[in-house]
């Protein structure tokens, strides 16, 4: 329940047992909100840039929106003599044993000791799957990429990030039924692990975000497609031509909203694969989306002979546009390049949006290549609340690996990851 006439929570960092306190106090100061609602626009806008789009209000309160009913949001402003300096931002929800299946399915014939890992595995999927318990997710479950929290450039690297394990360790400490916590989504090649790292948290690699840098001289889709080598180029026209029976159009809020179900079907449809989604979206997730970004959020819808058959999302967020959520039907897929086409048509909308970079996201990492996309490798971070639990999950993670793939260059000219 949030509390209209106390919306925030305050945390004294000088205080070494980090309780909570009522009244705000004078020197470093963490004030904890659980609506995005209850935060001052002012110390939000006068801290966050522009360019950082998922940490932006409309983004988030879209978010709430379509959420609200089943995880919860924890906003946290950390200040200095009143002034904001950082922020973080975590998602509490429940972990269903599809998200579990990685650490736990059996492969083949297996021997003692795989079987002693299994059963391990099985008992801590017993533990997290308890009635109730949730997952304290530093970052965003939908999105790939580092969105867990922003500090401002001033601020040594050092205590921001023990601002930041103090409010991890106090969410901990005061949120119900929080079995662990999950840091997402940090480059490989940065100097964000070792805090993690140093109070217990376990790294694990997981696949790259896949990223494509606009070259600036491509004002068309002919200068894309001319900058590759013949073979790819072929390649897209093919994609093109394949295609061609279907009708793209942009869907406003009123069709989104009227093609509600038919977008999550097709949305489910390519999911069923993938592991590794922490959380599924919701029904409402694009018309929330639309309602509070505008034209910054766009939806395509594919059409055949009048019927949707495909739909992707994309959004601006100015000097990068990032691929969102896809669907489609799996079955006309190969006939018609759906997912082909759709990857081309990122990179026209992008190139249009004047964007300086493309972000695809994870998964399909050779496809992805093939257009132009370079890797940048990921890590996650886990800490179980339980020590004992904590010290057993070690092993388990170490079974979590990258598919092997090999990356293509399409263009002439080698181009450099953003």
């Amino acid at each position: 329940m949030k509390a209209a006439s106390c919306p925030a929570r305050y945390l004294h960092f000088l205080l070494c047992n980090g309780q909570s306190k009522s009244t705000a106090p004078a020197a470093a100061q963490t004030a904890i909100y659980e609506s995005v609602v209850d935060i001052p626009l002012s110390n939000w806008y006068g801290l966050i840039p522009p360019s950082l789009s998922y940490l932006r209000y409309d983004y988030l309160a879209a978010l709430e929106a379509a959420f609200g009913e089943e995880m919860e949001f924890r906003y946290v402003l950390f200040s200095e003599n009143e002034q904001v300096i950082g922020f973080a931002y975590f998602q509490i929800f429940r972990v269903g044993g599809d998200q579990l299946e990685e650490f736990t399915e059996t492969k083949g014939p297996q021997s003692f000791f795989q079987k002693i890992g299994y059963n391990l595995a099985k008992f801590i999927e017993g533990q997290i799957l308890r009635p109730h318990h949730r997952l304290l997710l530093s970052g965003n479950a939908f999105l790939s990429g580092a969105y867990g929290y922003y500090f401002h450039p001033n601020i040594a690297a050092q205590d921001a990030h023990h601002r930041l394990m103090q409010a991890i360790d106090s969410l901990c400490r005061s949120e119900a039924h929080v079995f662990g916590t999950l840091v997402k989504d940090l480059p490989v090649a940065s100097d964000h692990h070792q805090p993690f790292l140093n109070n217990r948290f376990h790294g694990f690699e997981v696949e790259p975000n896949m990223n494509l840098a606009l070259d600036p001289s491509w004002h068309t889709m002919d200068d894309y497609l001319n900058a590759m080598h013949s073979k790819y180029r072929q390649r897209a026209r093919s994609a093109y031509k394949k295609s061609r029976p279907l009708n793209r159009v942009e869907l406003s809020l009123t069709e989104i909203l009227a093609r509600e179900e038919r977008l999550y079907e097709l949305y489910c449809e390519v999911l069923k694969p993938d592991r590794f989604n922490l959380k599924t979206i919701s029904k409402t997730y694009f018309s929330a989306l639309k309602r509070q970004l505008g034209d910054r959020f766009y939806v395509q819808g594919y059409f055949l002979n009048g019927e949707i058959v495909a739909f992707s999302s994309m959004i601006d967020c100015g000097e990068m546009h990032e691929a969102h959520f896809i669907g489609y039907e799996t079955a006309r897929n190969h006939e018609y390049k759906l997912y082909q086409r759709m990857l081309y048509d990122f990179v026209e909308a992008a190139i249009k949006g004047k964007a300086e970079s493309l972000a695809l996201g994870r998964t399909a990492m050779a496809i992805k290549s093939t257009v132009g996309a370079t890797a940048e490798p990921l890590s996650l971070y886990l800490r179980m609340k339980s020590p004992f639990l904590n010290r057993l999950i070690r092993p388990l993670l170490n079974q979590v690996t990258v598919e092997d793939w090999v990356p293509r260059n399409p263009f002439k000219v080698e181009k450099e990851l953003v």
